[in-house]
C-alpha cells in the first residue's frame, strides 16, 4: 500500500485527488490493526488461552464477510480467491485449536 494513487486508480477505476488521501490512513491503520490482532490470538494460542479461539473466528469471518461484499460489489475475483479462502482456513484452525484445548 505505498502508492494509494496507483491503488485506487488501478483497482477501483478512482481518480485520487488530495481530499480522499485520509483513506490510505485508514487502510494503513486497518491492516496494521488486523495485523496485531492476528498476532495476538498466536500468541494466545500458545499461551493455551481460550479467547484465542475467539479472536480467530472473529478475524476469520471478518475476512470470509468482507471479501464477498467485496466480490459483489466490485466483481472481483481475487478478493474471493485470496482473503476469503484465508478467513475460512483461519476459521478452521480456530475451531481445531479449540478442540485441542477442550481435550
Amino acid at each position: 500500500m505505498t502508492n494509494l494513487p496507483a491503488i485506487l486508480d488501478e483497482g477501483f477505476g478512482i481518480t485520487f485527488i488530495p481530499e480522499i488521501e485520509i483513506l490510505g490512513v485508514a487502510l494503513g491503520m486497518y491492516l496494521l490493526l488486523l495485523t496485531v490482532l492476528m498476532v495476538l490470538s498466536i500468541m494466545w494460542v500458545l499461551k493455551r488461552n481460550n479467547a484465542s479461539v475467539t479472536l480467530g473466528v472473529i478475524i476469520g469471518d471478518f475476512l470470509t464477510i468482507f471479501r464477498v461484499l467485496t466480490f459483489l460489489k466490485f466483481g472481483d475475483l481475487q478478493a474471493i480467491l485470496g482473503d476469503s479462502i484465508r478467513g475460512v482456513i483461519t476459521i478452521l484452525l480456530a475451531v481445531m485449536v479449540a478442540k485441542e484445548l477442550n481435550k
